[in-house]
């Protein structure tokens, strides 16, 4: 694994944990994959053994020529998958480290994504759920894995 995938693995895992901490904070309890490596999804959350979900954290900036945030298209292929065959409803939580705030939404309220090239989906921020601000301290450690290639400039 190069350095880079290191520090998005690292920053991903920190992300996971801001939105982990806000949910047992909300009463859910959280499982997550001990098995390292790839794997379908971040969380499966239940709540009072009344209420089961899951989830994925996207930990990244918002992007600059739009007021909007993406996804892989396999991933988002992947999610509409599970979300159908399982009847479990299916959220992406979104980290921005930049911003400093955590956005939501349940896939099957999401409209129709768009398409920035052939392999990354996206949504504007308007139609994502603002949930709450991380705190600078979290928004700084953050910040030391960015892997952004470009300089970080929204319009």
């Amino acid at each position: 694994m190069t350095w880079e995938e290191k520090k998005e693995v690292k920053k991903g895992e920190i992300g996971e944990n801001i939105v982990r901490k806000y949910l047992e904070n909300k009463g859910y309890i959280v499982y997550q994959p001990k098995t390292k490596g790839a794997h379908y999804f971040d969380m499966l959350c239940t709540k009072n053994k009344q209420e089961v979900i899951a989830l994925d954290v996207k930990t990244k900036a918002r992007l600059n020529a739009y007021e909007a945030t993406g996804i892989d298209l396999r991933h988002y292929e992947d999610y509409k998958r599970l979300m159908n065959t399982t009847q479990i409803p299916f959220y992406i939580y979104f980290v921005d480290e930049m911003e400093g705030k955590v956005y939501m939404q349940l896939l099957n309220k999401l409209p129709e994504p768009f398409k920035l090239n052939n392999y990354i989906v996206c949504w504007h921020l308007k139609d994502l759920v603002y949930m709450f601000d991380i705190t600078e301290q979290e928004k700084n450690e953050l910040q030391k894995f960015n892997t952004r290639t470009y300089e970080y400039n929204p319009k």
